[in-house]
């Protein structure tokens, strides 16, 4: 039935074709007519026209009309029109290139049909549709064809298609044609010979498949791309995780007569903030706060490494006192130094918390001094900076700290930060600042721990407003609890 539809829709058109000659056939016989009555030369011209026109309708019009409604010519039509179908929906660039050589070879009768695409991350090029063959990613055919839009004959007399020829040559190929995307060459379709020579009609079909191929193979590069997305997504999820276990609870969190609260806000999926804090027994513990360059997920493995090496200074030291902060500073600066590979650095500042004695042993890396507010009766609380120094971590493989040593009285507050805090940036673009962070230190001095620690956050919330953080922020505050077992 459909064969029949078919017949009588081409000879519909060839009917109504034909009535096309009806101009050209009485043209002809008037110029006859002029001619009979007498001979002129307007005759002649009117009798030569129309006999032209009848040439022409039959040489180059009808032939190209009974070309275009051949069954073959629709059956291309027909196959390139279900390759586009279907290779718009493959996700792999190898199914894209199976499916164009199933369809030129039954099209086109054509045994060998490849795709030359290059190889990410590397000098190499595959050619798909023959696991045998190689290419090269640098190959000046590749130019050519970059910069010429329509299939290239291996026997194409142009001197600057030398480099096509040779590939077409290696590659056993009779025509090239570019894949070209958005002007990025994305490979390179090669045909080889069929059962009859590649004419016009053959290769415009070639032609037509080449930049369906062209676009379903950046299609795969796009889901690829996406793949990639969240696949690293997923991979950024785990690492936040990870570093989200490895920052102590945000809770206050008690141990003997210490009193410790911190909060860690991170600029990114994870940060490179880190603070620490573990008893040790005997009233004592280790606090330590750092922050490496950048943020991110390389900052956040720095920072993970930087926690653990705290936690093996710590370890059970088998009845040995544990190293002061000196000395556990050292430890960290060559895991970062190593870590880090040299780009990566990191301030950090330990403190050993006695509350036996109510003092503190501290050195420092490069980091923002902290604060020790000292209430006083009567009036605003007086506020004093821990000042030592020493080069941040990560510079060199070896380096030296020294420790000072501070009373910390009952309900004094310690007060650590991050570079975050005081830098940043409100609505308009104004930083925090370190002169408004000391006032809010002190007109919130005389509250406890937690109230301190999350009352500073919301101040530095509330200057930012809409605007997201351009670092990560982290706050910890920590104390001795008063005589007689006030609440720090």
């Amino acid at each position: 039935m459909a064969a029949e539809t078919d017949g009588a829709g081409l000879g519909k058109w060839r009917a109504a074709t034909a009535l096309a000659l009806v101009p050209a056939a009485a043209t002809a016989a008037w110029g006859a007519a002029l001619l009979a009555r007498e001979p002129t030369v307007l005759g002649a011209a009117v009798l030569g026209g129309g006999l032209l026109l009848a040439v022409f309708h039959h040489l180059v019009v009808q032939r190209a009309i009974d070309r275009a409604l051949s069954p073959q010519s629709r059956d291309l039509t027909t196959a390139a029109l279900a390759f586009a179908r279907r290779a718009l929906r493959l996700r792999r660039i190898e199914e894209v290139g199976a499916l164009l050589s199933t369809t030129v070879n039954q099209a086109l009768g054509m045994l060998r049909t490849l795709v030359v695409v290059p190889e990410p991350g590397t000098d190499a090029a595959r050619v798909l549709g023959d696991p045998q063959a190689t290419a090269a990613a640098a190959d000046d055919a590749y130019v050519y064809l970059a910069g010429h839009p329509y299939p290239v004959p291996r026997g194409l007399a142009d001197p600057e298609a030398e480099p096509v020829r040779q590939l077409c040559q290696r590659l056993d190929a009779e025509v090239a044609f570019g894949l070209r995307h958005r002007g990025e060459l994305l490979g390179v379709l090669l045909v080889g010979q069929g059962a009859g020579p590649l004419g016009d009609r053959e290769l415009g079909f070639l032609h037509r498949l080449g930049l369906q191929a062209t676009v379903a193979i950046a299609n795969t590069h796009l889901f690829d791309e996406a793949r990639g997305r969240a696949r690293l997504s997923r991979e950024v999820d785990l690492a936040t995780a990870v570093v989200e276990d490895l920052l102590p609870a945000e809770a206050l969190q008690r141990s003997g007569s210490v009193s410790v609260r911190g909060l860690c806000r991170p600029a990114a999926e994870c940060g490179g903030d880190f603070w620490f804090w573990r008893p040790l027994g005997d009233g004592r513990g280790l606090l330590a706060i750092g922050d490496v360059t950048g943020h991110g997920l390389p900052a956040a493995i720095v920072a993970a490494t930087a926690k653990g090496c705290c936690e093996a200074c710590i370890a059970d030291q088998g009845g040995r006192e544990p190293p002061g902060p000196a000395d556990i500073l050292a430890a960290l600066n060559r895991a970062v130094f190593h870590s880090g590979q040299g780009r990566y650095h990191m301030s950090c500042f330990v403190a050993l918390l006695d509350g036996s004695r109510h003092e503190i042993r501290f050195a420092n890396a490069g980091h923002n001094f902290p604060y020790v507010l000292t209430p006083r009766a009567g009036e605003p609380p007086h506020l004093a900076p821990l000042i030592a120094r020493g080069n941040t971590l990560g510079q060199v493989e070896r380096a030296e700290y020294t420790e000072a040593t501070r009373p910390l009285a009952p309900g004094e507050r310690l007060v650590l930060y991050t570079d975050g805090v005081v830098e940043a940036l409100s609505e308009t673009g104004e930083p925090f600042g370190d002169k408004r962070f000391r006032r809010a230190l002190v007109e919130r001095g005389a509250e406890t721990v937690e109230a301190l620690a999350t009352g500073l956050y919301r101040t530095v919330s509330d200057h930012m407003g809409a605007r997201p953080p351009a670092d990560d922020i982290t706050l910890v505050v920590a104390a001795f609890e008063a005589t007689g077992g006030g609440a720090a």
